[in-house]
């Protein structure tokens, strides 16, 4: 997540506050509560018994944390493993055993936040932190929480990878199927999720950067959809804010 300069006063915080905010979360998504086991029982009482079990392998806690530091090192070499200590002991020893041995083997700067501190420590100082990586759940709550940072959740984008180097990219919020047919809903991050999957998996990191250079320029013109709605901006639906933003894409391709 990087706050644009141009939506400086867009923001659910006090202005200024998530500016020159970089923040790359690595979520693992393959293993953990989300993938686990559950079932509903009756006691004898005749009351629900709800239990759900998940686990992870060394190995596949290795690889999430081996990349993660990987992409540190070419950023500022700041590397947050996320767990929660007293709430999932044996599961964080397994994170914290993986982060400590990675990131030494990597070089870089390693610390350790518990859930709840982490989701306070990102509102309160953002540009502590660089990379940050965490189990499934952990990674969902920080992800959803960037868009605070950035002024809407509507601009949170990711790609999903596995070990063999396939990908799909999607923006980091629910399908809004309230917003359907509305034309309400802000369509930027889906378009930063095709520009990062051009860049991740295509190299087409020249194409990627004239669309965040195409975004950034509508941006600067004052449009704005509702979520990110601020005093003296121009308004502009879904369909309005797509043709903006590929006027501004073949703007800049013609050099006009």
């Amino acid at each position: 997540m990087v706050v644009p300069p141009e939506l400086a006063g867009a923001g659910r915080l006090r202005p200024g506050h998530a500016a020159g905010v970089d923040v790359l979360v690595v979520r693992e998504g393959a293993s953990g509560l989300y993938q686990g086991q559950w079932e509903t029982l009756r006691d004898s009482g005749g009351q629900r018994v709800a239990s759900h079990s998940f686990s992870y392998s060394e190995a596949h806690v290795r690889r999430v944390v081996s990349a993660a530091a990987r992409i540190a090192v070419r950023r500022r070499r700041g590397l947050a493993v996320i767990y929660k200590e007293s709430g999932a002991p044996s599961i964080s020893e397994l994170w914290r055993d993986c982060g400590l041995e990675i990131a030494a083997e990597h070089g870089v700067a390693c610390s350790f936040l518990d859930i709840d501190y982490a989701a306070y420590r990102l509102v309160q100082h953002p540009r502590e932190f660089d990379v940050v990586v965490a189990p499934n759940l952990f990674g969902d709550i920080l992800s959803d929480l960037g868009g605070l940072l950035l002024g809407s959740r509507a601009l949170t984008h990711g790609g999903n990878f596995s070990a063999d180097g396939a990908a799909f990219y999607q923006t980091n919020h629910g399908a809004a199927y309230d917003l359907a047919g509305l034309d309400r809903a802000n369509p930027v991050g889906q378009i930063l999720s095709a520009a990062m999957m051009l860049r991740e998996s295509f190299g087409l990191g020249d194409v990627a950067e004239s669309i965040d250079v195409a975004i950034r320029s509508v941006w600067r013109a004052g449009w704005r959809t509702a979520d990110l709605a601020e005093d003296g901006c121009r308004m502009a639906g879904t369909q309005r804010m797509t043709e903006l933003v590929v006027q501004a894409l073949e703007a800049g391709e013609s050099g006009t």
